[in-house]
Parts: C-alpha cells; sequence; structure tokens
C-alpha cells in the first residue's frame, strides 16, 4: 500500500495486490502459499525468518480449528 495516496500496488505480470515488493499472502492461493512457505524455510536471513513467520500465520488463519 503507497502511504501516500492509500491505494495498494498492484504487481504488473499477475494484477495481485503487494505488499512489501511481494504479493500480499491474502492474495496466494494455498498451493503458492505452500510453496513461498517452502521457500523461506530454506533461505537464510532475517527477512527471510520474517516472512516465513507470516506465512506461517497466513496458514492457520485459513484453516480451521477442530477441537
Amino acid at each position: 500500500m503507497s502511504p501516500k495516496d492509500g491505494r495498494h500496488e498492484i504487481d504488473a505480470r499477475s494484477g495481485r495486490p503487494l505488499d512489501g515488493g511481494r504479493e500480499a499472502l491474502e492474495a496466494l492461493s494455498d498451493d503458492e502459499l505452500e510453496k513461498e512457505l517452502t521457500v523461506a524455510a530454506y533461505a537464510p536471513g532475517l527477512l527471510r525468518i520474517n516472512r516465513y513467520q507470516r506465512l506461517l500465520g497466513e496458514r492457520q488463519r485459513r484453516r480451521p480449528v477442530f477441537t
């Protein structure tokens, strides 16, 4: 989202919203989310750890909780 005008950035190739230059987590399909998790799990660095944690949170949000 652009801080100046409140609009979301859009990926020119996919037409999906961007979050910090990457596809917004909500815009990813379940398969894409799992692929992103795999990439983030094996990539080094603090930025990847933060992305991995956000991806895990998104996966948990999408899956229903069974008690």
